[in-house]
């Protein structure tokens, strides 16, 4: 039997999901998938290489296409090493925020990425599938399915609930759906971007989620909405004072 992610790190994984809805006000909305053994990979250094390269290559193209358009955009991404025997072996999944504009050029520029890293492999080897919705609601709905496929290898634990009565995280992440999901033997088998690390939880201020089950909810894309109105509020407010 494999082995699964440690249910504190699944735990911390959805503090970060929790923190970029929060502090952005944005959801994942895409998933990157790369194939290691079908790219010919096959120690963890040559993975975490690949790994790094490509978000270096994801986060060049997020930032020309939002200075192109004059918004401020930045790559952010949570990742999971997963391996299962009875497909392809080892591989990552990677979820992402894609701006809608730079959607349809994405999966070329993977494709194109992996030929001019790994040479002639498949084209399944990497590639990418998102969602674009405007409504808030349906953003998170998205984000929590993508989530929940992406941490499917967790172990399990208790965890409080806004209910009644405790839950635990298996059930929180819907793990039945997929019984032979493990993930893969390295040293880091989740990963986020720095700019919603521990570190930048941290440094905002932003305490770890009493409750996991809202990180696959919209309460905290409603935070930020909320805050954003209180905040246009008070400007108006110490305008009028000011005049």
């Amino acid at each position: 039997m494999g082995t699964k992610i440690p249910a504190e790190t699944t735990l911390r994984a959805l503090d970060a999901v929790a923190f970029f809805n929060d502090s952005q006000g944005q959801a994942f909305n895409g998933m990157v998938t790369i194939n290691f053994e079908q790219l010919g990979l096959n120690t963890e250094s040559e993975t975490k290489h690949a790994v790094r390269r490509l978000n270096e290559g994801i986060s060049k193209l997020i930032t020309r296409h939002s200075e192109h358009w004059r918004y401020p955009a930045t790559h952010t991404y949570l990742y999971v090493h997963e391996d299962v025997a009875t497909s392809h072996g080892h591989h990552l999944h990677e979820l992402v925020k894609i701006p809608r504009g730079l959607a349809p050029e994405l999966p070329a520029w993977l494709s194109g990425w992996a030929r001019r890293n790994f040479g002639d492999v498949p084209q399944a080897a990497v590639h990418y599938k998102g969602q674009y919705h405007t409504d808030l609601e349906k953003q998170a709905e998205n984000q929590a399915r993508l989530v929940r496929y992406v941490l499917k290898s967790s172990d399990d634990v208790c965890i409080p609930s806004t209910g009644s009565e405790p839950t635990t995280l298996h059930h929180v992440l819907e793990v039945a759906r997929h019984p032979r999901a493990y993930c893969a033997k390295v040293k880091r088998v989740v990963g986020v971007s720095q700019n919603i690390s521990e570190l930048e939880q941290l440094k905002a201020g932003f305490w770890r989620v009493q409750y996991p089950e809202l990180a696959l909810g919209d309460h905290y894309l409603k935070e930020h909405r909320r805050r954003l109105t209180a905040d246009e509020l008070n400007e108006v407010l110490a305008r009028m004072w000011d005049d």
